[in-house]
């Protein structure tokens, strides 16, 4: 009995110790484009596998990713790819098109973990396995060439931008993340309003706590932007503003550069709603007093209240008001309808010129439209 007590022990201990060292394999490293990427939770493999940690390798690759808790299922966009995964399903979508998994996603130490293979090649990345090194080595689809000889600057450049980052702000995975949204951003946009800009353009990126801004004085599109690290960077808010060219009608400019920074994927949630509900926060302005709202959204696309009163407050009620009202007229009409008169000195001919309607029987059907929300 005794013999048999100790055998027991011997191979509790043996599968205890073989555990440990299959524990110790299954964690591999992970790189993207030569930078190790950081997990609070460490890799694990799973019949031959890798499952990584979602938010930090969606992060790591400029993923925009909702998790629905209701379905167990993740959403996973990057620009005009869309992947979706549900926990312990061995069945996964990419644009619609059903995929089979060699393993599903699952949850393990309460992190949502993911097929690293199927996320990266679904992406157009390249994925190896470095046998020596036992590293996961991902390589993505944008070239991206990063220039460290300015004292001041690191240059990354991709195929469509030219990124310049203060020194010391962002790690390279910051500047690769945020170089392949500004690249797929700007392909967004230029796909949804059916403009081409053919000019790389310029992001200045500092973590200075400044308003962001776009300029084209010159001809040198520029972009200035902060808090890039903190994510909430307007990267796509003033991409709209260079790529859709110049426009003399504030509210159409603003408001179609707001309303496509909560439509396109990719984008940060920033100023003006921090990622609430445009139409929401439109509605509460609008119960609030309906009259400053006319006033705010003018005739002839400027507003109708002294600059003296254009506080910060009313400021930002401008461009939450102006994204609605355009995304009502999206919806109405079409993006395409209003870059017709986007460009328009004179917009309450044009407007009408293109839709048939006033700029005030389109204001006053859209009130009409947020009160039955």
């Amino acid at each position: 009995m005794k013999k048999l007590i100790l055998i027991i022990a011997i191979l509790v201990l043996f599968i205890g110790s073989n555990t440990l060292t299959t524990l110790a394999i299954s964690a591999p490293r992970v790189t993207l484009d030569g930078e190790d990427v950081s997990f609070d939770v460490p890799p694990i493999t799973i019949n031959g596998r890798t499952l990584v940690p979602l938010r930090a390798i969606f992060e790591a690759m400029g993923v925009t990713v909702q998790w629905n808790a209701e379905t167990n299922t993740v959403t996973a966009t990057e620009g005009t790819t869309t992947i979706v995964l549900q926990i312990d399903n061995l069945n996964a979508t990419v644009n619609g098109n059903t995929v089979s998994l060699d393993v599903p996603a699952q949850i393990v130490n309460s992190r949502i973990m993911v097929p690293t293979r199927f996320i990266a090649e679904s992406l157009g990345s390249e994925i190896t396995w470095d046998a020596d090194e036992e590293t996961v080595v991902i390589n993505s689809s944008l070239t991206i060439n990063i220039d460290n000889s300015d004292d001041e600057y690191i240059k990354a450049e991709n195929r469509r931008s030219i990124l310049w980052i203060e020194k010391g702000y962002l790690s390279k995975t910051d500047i690769l993340s945020i170089a392949n949204k500004t690249e797929t951003g700007i392909n967004d946009i230029e796909k949804y309003i059916d403009r081409h800009f053919n000019k790389k353009i310029n992001f200045y990126i500092s973590g200075k706590k400044e308003p962001s801004y776009a300029t084209n004085t010159n001809g040198n599109p520029s972009i200035y932007l902060s808090y890039v690290k903190e994510k909430k960077a307007p990267y796509i808010h003033e991409s709209i503003h260079i790529i859709a060219g110049n426009c003399f009608n504030s509210w159409v400019s603003e408001g179609i550069a707001a309303y496509l920074n909560m439509k396109l994927n990719n984008a940060y949630p920033c100023y003006p709603n921090d990622g609430e509900d445009i139409n929401k926060l439109a509605k509460i302005y609008l119960n609030q007093n309906s009259e400053s709202v006319l006033k705010l959204i003018g005739e002839n696309g400027r507003n109708d209240i002294t600059s003296t009163d254009f506080n910060s407050e009313n400021r930002k009620k401008y461009y939450i008001l102006s994204a609605s009202f355009v995304q009502y007229l999206d919806e109405q009409v079409g993006i395409q309808k209003i870059m017709r008169f986007y460009n328009e000195r004179d917009l309450k001919s044009a407007m009408e010129r293109e839709t048939g309607k006033t700029v005030d029987t389109w204001k006053q059907a859209w009130i009409e439209h947020l009160a039955d929300r």
